[in-house]
């Protein structure tokens, strides 16, 4: 039977619903992407941090992320106050956020190189606990917005359309840094990172105080509450659909982030010999193109959703970004820097893929899930999602380290590298990526969850509801009777 079609007022209620949601993504992205933007830049560059040491260091925060992501999505699920299960943890970890993010940047002067290291890793693991608090429930809260398989799409569309904003402003951060704006690119990140708190915590209040979550019949009138964590996440991967989900996760982080240092190196000692002036303004165009294109291609990846299904439409997103990512190879030209932007546009549609289409997927999985247990559990499985692709990162930061390591690279030289670090460099920028897609691509054909499906799993979420509304009555009237 179709349903009746929302009138235009409940459509701009439902649209400003998913706008004050999709502004939750603020927090959820800023702190993040300006430390993994400007770490390098400030640690090793202008404090003299080795690679290897902040490797190291973002191998153990992102160790650390991934064990606390799975603990607090869990406590979400089972949370019950008159407030529901997500929005006091966003309240909570958004003034955490914007309390601890600015304290990574206050690195005192005149310390030792492993001081610097231990400063660093203590406050960056201080931050990644609130963000933690935060990032989990609100996207669970984001895999629950919506029962409508299209509407899952529309909803992370919006989300990431926010999300690109905060990476266009991100890109530009170590050229606003490195002006004459401040007296150094340290003093100019403490600025801008205390002005990043504040945003945080805007942006983060404002959906707990316009929001109300949505309250859903169980589905069991007895679900399975007694499991714990490590039970639930090994359940979670045994539905085969999570395992692949994981798994392009898993690929397309550590094909995508461990080298993705080594563009920005690229781009200032191999496209303008050492100029970080020059190099951090082309650095900016490249990210502003790339978001510019990414924004551009949201409206385009929920068409795409909608006419090929989130299948197909993920594997369209993937090769044209292996399209462009073997296009650097001649792009990266010190003749013609600027040809790069060429493919830092066509690097936009992976991210939109992964950034809307895939949290749409994670979204079905959780109705899967619940016909299977009985319990709605989107705060785990979106930390298990997470928490894959966090390890993966933990990887990909000890991998980005080594590899900068490996190609020859040295600080030290400056403007003086060897010609052939700088194309080994290059040549390891394009190979990775576009051997990692390849198996994502893969691993997408075997995805089997389609429209079809997921309306088949919601109309038996439908039929247990009204049985288990029917029987609870007559559960508590026995009750009453001993």
């Amino acid at each position: 039977m179709s349903q009746p079609k929302p009138t235009d007022a409940a459509k701009l209620q439902n649209e400003k619903r998913v706008g004050w949601f999709a502004l939750g993504a603020v927090p959820d992205t800023a702190g993040p992407i300006v430390q993994t933007q400007m770490a390098n830049m400030i640690f090793n560059i202008e404090l003299g941090l080795s690679p290897v040491l902040l490797g190291v260091a973002h191998t153990v925060m992102r160790l650390w992320d991934a064990f606390a992501d799975p603990f607090v999505g869990s406590w979400s699920d089972r949370a019950k106050t008159r407030w529901g299960r997500r929005r006091p943890f966003v309240f909570m970890g958004s003034v955490g956020c914007a309390l601890t993010f600015p304290l990574i940047w206050f690195c005192p002067a005149g310390l030792s190189e492993m001081a610097i290291f231990a400063f660093y890793l203590a406050t960056s693991l201080l931050f990644l606990t609130t963000h933690s608090i935060y990032s989990m429930p609100w996207r669970a809260w984001g895999a629950e917005f919506s029962d409508d398989y299209h509407g899952r799409t529309r909803v992370w569309g919006r989300a990431q359309a926010v999300m690109i904003v905060v990476y266009f402003i991100a890109t530009w951060l170590y050229a606003l840094v490195s002006s004459r704006l401040f007296a150094s690119p340290v003093i100019g990140m403490r600025t801008v990172a205390v002005a990043t708190g504040i945003v945080i915590l805007v942006c983060g209040i404002l959906p707990c105080w316009q929001l109300r979550e949505r309250v859903r019949a169980p589905s069991s009138p007895h679900p399975d509450e007694r499991r714990g964590v490590i039970t639930s996440i090994g359940r979670a991967f045994q539905l085969r659909e999570m395992r692949l989900l994981t798994a392009c996760s898993l690929f397309l982080t550590i094909g995508l982030q461990s080298v993705g240092q080594l563009a920005l190196y690229l781009h200032i000692f191999y496209l303008f010999h050492g100029d970080k002036a020059a190099g951090s303004i082309l650095i900016g165009w490249s990210g502003t193109v790339a978001q510019t294109a990414s924004f551009l291609s949201v409206p385009l990846g929920v068409w795409l959703s909608r006419r090929l299904g989130k299948r197909r439409a993920l594997e369209v997103c993937i090769l044209v970004t292996m399209t462009g990512i073997i296009c650097k190879w001649w792009l990266y030209d010190p003749r013609w820097p600027y040809l790069v932007l060429v493919a830092a546009a066509m690097m936009a549609p992976v991210q939109v893929g992964l950034s809307t289409i895939m949290y749409s997927m994670l979204a079905d999985v959780c109705d899967l899930d619940e016909l299977r247990s009985g319990r709605r559990q989107e705060g785990l499985y979106t930390a298990v999602y997470s928490w894959v692709s966090k390890a993966a990162l933990a990887l990909t930061g000890v991998l980005a380290g080594v590899a900068l390591s490996l190609t020859g690279f040295d600080a030290a030289l400056g403007a003086a590298q060897h010609e052939s670090t700088l194309l080994l460099m290059l040549f390891t920028l394009c190979l990775l990526p576009v051997v990692a897609l390849a198996v994502v691509l893969v691993l997408v054909r075997l995805y089997s969850l389609d429209e079809k499906a997921v309306a088949e799993v919601q109309r038996q979420l439908a039929e247990r509801r009204a049985v288990a509304a029917a029987a609870e009555p007559a559960a508590d009237m026995a009750a009453t009777e001993r």
